[in-house]
C-alpha cells in the first residue's frame, strides 16, 4: 500500500488532470486561467527571477508544462489574499 505522501501526490495529479480536461472541453474558460511567468510575477509584484526562486522553494505553486512554468490565477490570488 502506498504511503500517505504518495497518495497526496496522486490525488493532486488526478485533480490537475480533471481540471485540464475541463479546460480543454471549454477553451473559452481557459483564457486567463493560466498565467505565464512574466504575468504571474507582475501580478505578485515580483521579478520573474524572484518568482521562480519562490517556486523552487515551494512557496508559490506552479505548473511545469515542458520547459515553461504556468501559474493558476486563483492560486496567486489566494497568496495575495494571505498577505493582506
Amino acid at each position: 500500500m502506498p504511503d500517505a505522501s504518495l497518495e497526496l501526490v496522486l490525488a493532486e495529479v488526478r485533480a490537475l488532470r480533471s481540471e485540464l480536461a475541463e479546460l480543454l472541453r471549454q477553451p473559452h474558460a481557459a483564457v486567463g486561467a493560466l498565467l505565464s511567468t512574466e504575468q504571474a510575477a507582475a501580478h505578485l509584484g515580483l521579478t520573474p527571477a524572484a518568482l521562480l526562486k519562490r517556486v523552487e522553494r515551494g512557496q508559490i505553486p506552479g505548473l511545469r508544462l515542458g520547459r515553461r512554468w504556468r501559474f493558476r490565477r486563483r492560486d496567486l490570488d489566494a497568496l495575495v489574499g494571505q498577505d493582506r
